[in-house]
């Protein structure tokens, strides 16, 4: 929770996430996130503030996670609000231009560098005394998603400010929390209970000082709301209320759940007929439909995924990746119009060299990575946020297979190109293609929240998208060290074809040729 004074009292800083996000959708929150694997590289010792040992103490929990925690809330704050938590070795706040916070903050949030590469280049240092720890909540056992969450306070540091500047979100500002709590009873915003909670116990503060004083002495102890039902009436107990002690750790269903329960965000088999159908129309999830161009192949499988997303209650669809130049595919997905946009996953010619055509037949724009291809419309790149359709996409840059290669995320799926297919592995096509890349790419989509369906570009709907990509994580590992097998075998200068003979013998070799563009980029890999 970042706070300031102002004339009017003590001011929170707080945003309000896009529709699209998975998690709490159009919710009003603080600025936060998790705990990623570079937040564990910055040395705390090089730190100025209490150490990890007085944070394990206080958090009650180890003390590498008490770092990584601070670590995570100070990475995190920077990404979505602009305001870092940092200064100089000596201890002295920060007197950085502007322009030179906005590079350092760019290249956490494209991911060129951890939290410690950005403060070791700048000659910054973390500073932990400028955080206290607040709470502990623990999502109730009744949510599909659940979080272990650590709440800080911190005061905006001098010369900064706080801003809109992330993707996450639609709108943020400071805020009165009596203000807040006011637009939440009022019903102009939403809150979710660990945030009311804490602007609760903000009201009882008079300034910053006398929040962190506070912050220094509070107990955290975990809090796990539970619910209970009443009626038709779900309510939410708190510890410490009439009713917490008695309340089930799960709401039990007033009724039999279904005997086909959708997995994901994928709809019920009974609603969704099997793979593969060509020339219809295929509802997959509750938003998002395909249509299969007759195009097979061993690099294409049963075809080109051509995928049209909207709201149940809108009259537009969005477009993603009208496949080939192929006359009739191309007016059936028209025939499905009208459509807002055209957005492509990537250049390969399976799914972009129809879209041109598309756009003379619907007169909509054409959006992706590479410019060339772009159409009557503006580009796309890390972060965006496409809204068409009734529906929100977020964008993520997913090279690998190409260096252009995106995937588009909804509520509950994400549309993956060719970056994760519906059966079998990815071709890293070089010479654009590169496996470095493409291992990055798939750990951002095993990060993704548990239960999104996987939309592919080629295949049938998977239901978990992280779990598909630690799969694939995994397949590649595996085959890493069958080719560093294969170079003890035939010696470092080994060529990839010779690589392919020996390691994948047991494949078709009608698939050699793709095969052999991938271990080309496995030696690149090695090699480098």
């Amino acid at each position: 929770m970042v706070l300031r004074d102002a004339d009017t009292g003590l001011e929170v800083f707080l945003q309000r996430r896009v529709k699209a996000m998975a998690f709490a959708p159009s919710v009003t929150v603080f600025p936060g996130g998790g705990v990623d694997d570079r937040d564990r590289q910055l040395d705390p010792t090089t730190w100025i503030g209490p150490p990890p040992s007085w944070w394990a103490g206080r958090f009650g929990c180890d003390e590498e996670l008490a770092a990584a925690l601070v670590c995570a809330a100070v990475r995190e704050t920077f990404e979505e609000c602009g305001v870092l938590l940092a200064g100089d070795p000596d201890g002295s706040a920060l007197d950085v231009s502007a322009e030179r916070l906005a590079a350092a903050r760019a290249e956490l949030v494209d991911r060129r560098g951890s939290l410690a590469d950005v403060l070791t280049t700048n000659g910054w240092v973390l500073r932990a005394d400028l955080l206290r720890p607040w709470s502990n909540w623990i999502t109730p056992e009744v949510e599909p998603r659940r979080y272990d969450t650590f709440f800080f306070v911190a005061e905006l540091p001098p010369g900064q400010r706080a801003d809109d500047g992330t993707t996450e979100v639609t709108e943020a500002g400071w805020y009165r929390p009596a203000d807040a709590l006011a637009d939440w009873r009022g019903d102009r915003v939403q809150l979710l209970p660990p945030t009311w909670v804490s602007l609760e116990q903000l009201v009882e503060q008079p300034d910053v000082a006398a929040t962190l004083a506070a912050g220094e002495h509070r107990p955290i102890n975990p809090l796990i709301p539970k619910v209970r039902r009443e009626g038709d009436t779900v309510l939410l107990s708190l510890p410490g209320e009439l009713g917490y002690d008695s309340a089930p750790l799960q709401l039990r269903p007033r009724q039999s759940p279904s005997p086909n329960p959708p997995r994901g965000g994928l709809l019920p088999e009974g609603q969704r007929p099997p793979h593969p159908l060509y020339e219809k129309l295929r509802p997959v999830t509750a938003t998002a439909s395909v249509l299969l161009c007759e195009n097979p192949s061993p690099m294409t499988l049963e075809g080109t995924n051509t995928w049209l997303l909207r709201a149940p209650d809108a009259e537009q669809v969005i477009v993603i990746d009208p496949g080939p130049l192929d006359e009739h595919h191309l007016r059936q997905i028209a025939e499905h119009g009208p459509v807002a946009q055209i957005l492509l996953t990537h250049h390969h010619f399976d799914h972009s060299e129809g879209a041109a055509r598309l756009a003379e037949l619907t007169h909509a724009p054409v959006r992706a990575l590479d410019p060339k291809l772009v159409l009557g419309g503006e580009g796309l790149t890390e972060g965006d946020v496409v809204a068409a359709a009734g529906l929100e996409l977020r964008v993520l840059t997913t090279p690998g297979h190409t260096a252009d290669s995106l995937s588009f995320v909804l509520d509950d799926a994400v549309l993956t190109g060719d970056t994760v297919l519906g059966r079998g592995t990815t071709v890293i096509a070089q010479p654009d293609g590169r496996l470095s890349d493409y291992l990055g790419s798939l750990r951002r989509l095993a990060e993704l929240p548990e239960g999104l369906a996987v939309l592919p570009g080629h295949g049938p709907e998977l239901p978990d998208a992280g779990a598909v990509a630690r799969e694939y994580l995994a397949h590649r590992e595996q085959r890493l060290e069958q080719v560093r097998d294969a170079l003890r075998q035939l010696g470092p200068d080994a060529t990839p074809r010779q690589v392919v003979e020996l390691v994948y013998a047991d494949v078709d070799q009608v698939l050699w040729p793709a095969a052999e563009s991938s271990v080309r980029a496995q030696l690149d890999y090695l090699r480098a």
